[in-house]
């Protein structure tokens, strides 16, 4: 659905489009876990309670729909079709879609600082390591991207990102595309997104077997219909050597997205060390769940290294997460 503009002054600079409504985001919806931007306030209630300690069908399908139509949505978006209509486009093209501040800024923000945060866990990953896998992740991030690998993206594709609402059929916007441009769709957006889903299902997984039978399933049940429709719509044909370097990439961008939820966001652990003002200790590497996060971030960093095709042919294979996508 694309607003409509109801207003556009050059003179005073207003732009009115109209709204989508008073829809609440993905991450409001699993505030429960925590998962929250520390500038901001803290939410003051739950936006979406379950009835019991299990979904029920209802809830289920609740969230499969908005997985199902983020996936149809995304491979719409990043298809060779979609890109090629807009640099075709007399009044868009290459120039209209550049955004050169975009990669400074997620690099500078969402890159660099991968090294220092990882050199806080000694027992997980080693100095050396850490050097040469951020070494890894920074060269591919900078590296120029091959034309059969473009898409139109997103750019910063989260799910702070992502509105819906909570009728048993869910209305699903995606906002925020100040740093749309042409970029990398499955091993840029849809990493990113997965991260941001999988950080939940592990915050979901500290709190035990309740959590996990209500947030942890419903972060499931949307990853999966994320990832079975994106990867069904998806049209694009590529080469044997160019899905390993996608493969290579997605891997990459998705551990650092992982690591940065840890470090970024407040999440709620319900360790005696953590309960502080919003529910997480001072020193954010001493959290067993920031531990926990950082530690699948680091197992999605060293994929990059390793042969693609035989991580994707052990059990981590398929699934509703990354490698389900891939």
């Amino acid at each position: 659905m694309v607003p409509e503009v109801l207003h556009h002054c050059t003179e005073s600079h207003v732009l009115i489009l109209s709204d989508l409504g008073h829809l609440p985001d993905l991450s409001a919806l699993f505030s429960n876990l925590g998962g929250f931007n520390p500038t901001l306030p803290l939410p003051s209630g739950l936006v979406a309670s379950f009835t019991g300690d299990a979904l029920s069908n209802e809830e289920v399908n609740y969230f499969r729909s908005i997985g199902t139509k983020l996936g149809r949505f995304f491979a719409g978006l990043h298809s060779a079709w979609t890109l090629e209509r807009l640099l075709s486009s007399p009044d868009r093209g290459a120039d209209y879609l550049d955004n050169p501040d975009m990669r400074d800024v997620v690099y500078s923000q969402a890159i660099k600082p991968v090294r220092s945060q990882l050199i806080l866990f000694p027992d997980l990953i080693s100095g050396s390591e850490a050097n040469k896998v951020c070494d890894i992740l920074e060269a591919d991030f900078l590296r120029a991207i091959a034309p059969e690998e473009r898409s139109f993206v997103l750019g910063d594709c989260w799910t702070g990102a992502v509105l819906v609402n909570t009728d048993s059929r869910p209305k699903v916007g995606v906002i925020d595309w100040e740093f749309a441009s042409i970029g990398r769709g499955v091993h840029g957006d849809m990493a990113q997104l997965l991260a941001h889903l999988e950080s939940f299902k592990t915050a979901a997984e500290h709190r035990g077997e309740t959590f996990m039978g209500t947030y942890g399933l419903a972060v499931e049940e949307l990853m999966m219909g994320l990832v079975e429709t994106y990867r069904k719509n998806s049209s694009r044909h590529e080469s044997k050597e160019l899905r390993r370097n996608v493969r290579r990439s997605a891997c990459l961008a998705h551990g650092a997205e992982i690591i940065n939820c840890a470090f970024w966001k407040v999440w709620i652990c319900e360790d005696v060390r953590c309960m502080r003002e919003h529910g997480h200790t001072k020193v954010v590497h001493e959290c067993d769940l920031v531990k926990k996060m950082v530690k699948k971030g680091i197992e999605s960093l060293r994929m990059a290294e390793e042969d693609t095709q035989e991580v994707l042919g052990e059990d981590r294979s398929g699934g509703s997460g990354l490698l389900g996508l891939l």
